[in-house]
């Protein structure tokens, strides 16, 4: 009776596969379909800008590409979490042990915690902010609005 799967137990295997395919992968809720952060433009733009910048700073090696992974790992995360804060809002309503509480949405702190590391991340790469808004023309424009 152990290697026999019950169809409960097979319903809480494929939710399980679910959840963590949306929760990896994120779900574009306007199409309820599954998107994958990393193959988006926007994330081929920020990882390349990046490699471009080491190359010009004459810096290859592998420690330094693998902080650039690094971090792209923790931009998709950040997408993810603003996501979440998106969809659920600031606080988000807990069933209790006294009822219905309202509480800080967890996704607020671990942003800020990801962000930080991000930025030690660019701070160990000699890579600045400014550094990306030079690649960027619509935001030098705002800039001469100012």
């Amino acid at each position: 009776m152990k290697g026999i799967l019950t169809k409960g137990k097979r319903r809480a295997m494929r939710t399980a596969v679910r959840v963590y395919t949306r929760t990896r992968e994120g779900t574009d809720m306007k199409n309820k379909k599954i998107v994958n952060i990393e193959l988006t433009a926007e994330f081929k733009k920020v990882r390349d800008s990046m490699l471009k910048q080491l190359k010009d700073k004459n810096i290859q090696e592998e420690f330094y590409i693998n902080l650039v992974k690094t971090y792209m790992k923790f931009w998709v995360d950040v997408k993810h979490l603003e996501k979440d804060i998106q969809e659920r809002g600031i606080n988000i309503t807990v069933n209790g042990r006294y009822g219905d509480e309202i509480k800080k949405n967890d996704s607020l702190g671990e942003k800020i915690r990801v962000s930080a590391q991000m930025l030690r991340i660019l701070d160990s790469l000699g890579l600045k902010q400014k550094d990306f808004l030079k690649e960027t023309p619509k935001d030098d424009e705002n800039e001469d609005d100012c």
